[in-house]
Parts: structure tokens; sequence; C-alpha cells
């Protein structure tokens, strides 16, 4: 397939249609693309591609009738989740940085009506799906990490006992090693009884990766180096879940 060519911010208004793709993994799981496309005489052509799980969109008009399939969560318990860990009016706080402008008007294109929420990690998150992390035959260190994650602050008296020998003690070796102690089983009580696999695969099997071009270029070290921006300078990500009300997005540039 090659390398990916140079992303051109001042070109991205011609890619003014969209269509939806699914793309399988080695690990076996699916994920879906959002590509912008331009339509050309004989082509429908999305923007040079630097995302770790999706790849340059090129077809023929005449083999290919464009759509977009947009996922929906509508699990409860996933929807929760995604509630109580958003970051609510993150954008608008973060307005003099124009990645977040962009993000919210280009999501407006097709979500006019949905509340956008910044949601930190979730390309962390579709990062392990896509590797096949949260499969049951390859659950490991990074399954725990998530769990553990999100996780935190359990008020389950176990967990609660464990941390209140740890505060309470006064000798520093011990404290250290009961600060370990608590960590340990706090990690493997939550996986135990407060699993959130179930969770992250939802979030994974309904994520969209949307590759898109910002006007704030990146890697500011190759203009001194090369004497012009790298190619990936302005490429960049949204990757978002949608609800029946909201979108839950986070942006991945390129340094």
């Amino acid at each position: 397939m090659g390398r990916p060519k140079r992303v051109v911010f001042e070109n991205f208004h011609l890619y003014d249609k969209f269509h939806t793709e699914k793309a399988k993994m080695y690990s076996g799981v699916e994920m879906t693309t959002l590509y912008a496309i331009k339509e050309t005489e004989k082509f429908y052509m999305g923007i040079e591609v630097w995302a770790f799980c999706a790849s340059k969109f090129k077809a023929a008009k005449a083999n290919k009738t464009l759509e977009v399939k947009i996922p929906i969560i509508t699990d409860e318990k996933t929807i929760k989740f995604l509630e109580e860990n958003c970051w609510v009016n993150y954008s608008e706080q973060r307005n003099e940085n124009s990645d977040f402008d962009e993000t919210i008007t280009l999501l407006n294109r097709l979500f006019p009506d949905k509340k956008k929420h910044f949601i930190f990690e979730l390309d962390g998150i579709i990062s392990t799906y896509c590797n096949g992390g949260f499969l049951p035959k390859k659950l490991g260190d990074m399954a725990k990490y998530y769990n553990q994650k999100y996780n935190k602050f359990c008020e389950d008296e176990e967990v609660k006992t464990k941390m209140l020998k740890w505060t309470s003690e006064k000798d520093e070796d011990l404290r250290k090693q009961y600060l370990k102690e608590y960590r340990d089983f706090e990690k493997e009580y939550t996986w135990l009884n407060h699993n959130l696999v179930d969770v992250l695969n939802q979030i994974g099997e309904n994520c969209i990766c949307y590759p898109v071009a910002f006007s704030r270029g990146t890697a500011e070290w190759s203009k001194e180096k090369y004497g012009k921006e790298i190619a990936y300078a302005k490429a960049g990500e949204i990757f978002f879940v949608v609800t029946n009300d909201s979108i839950y997005y986070e942006i991945k540039r390129h340094y």
C-alpha cells in the first residue's frame, strides 16, 4: 500500500461527501471508518490517512455507492460509563486550541443536534480493542489497566479496609508495603467484582475513526530539520462513539 502522502488542509473542503467502511484488524475485530470523500469524474477518493486502524479510500464510481452507517450505543451500562467519564464542557474551555473548534465543526456536519463531550484516552481504548486486548483469549495487562483506571475509588468494604491499613500506618517502610498490597488487591478485586471488559468491548465495537485534516500543524521540529513540514503535520483522526443524544470523542494528532 505504501506510505501515506502529505495531508493538505487547504484542500480538505473539497472532500464534502461521506462514506463508512468496516475494516477488519489482524486480531479479528472490526471497526468503522468514516471517510470524507471527494468526487472526481471516475472516482470517489478520501484524504491521505495516517491512522493505525484505517487506510486511504479510493473506489471507482461505477462500482461503489456511498453510504453512511454509524453504529449507535444503546447499552445502558456503557452509556452510564461514558457519561461518568467524559469531560463535560472541556471543548469550550479549550477554545484557544483550533483542533477542538475544528473537531466540533466537523462533527456538527453530521450530528448537529447531538451534544459533544471529550473523553480522555478513548484512542487508547480503541488501540487495545483493535489489537484484540479485550478478547477472552487475550485478556491481560492492558485490559486490567483500563479496568482499574475506571474503577478507582472503589467504595467496597474490602477495598476500603486495605486502604485504611495503608493510610493509617505511621511507619514509613510499612506504609510502602501496605500501599503496594492495597494497589495489588484493588486491581485484582475490581477485575473480579467490577469487570468493565463488556463495556470496553461495546465502545470498541461501536467506535468510529474519522481521518481529517487540521489547520494547526504539528511536528514543528520537521521545519528546522527538513526545511518543510513533515507529511503528517496536518493529519489527525477524530475517534468517537455515538449514543442517542451525544457524541463522545477524542482527537489524535501525529508528532
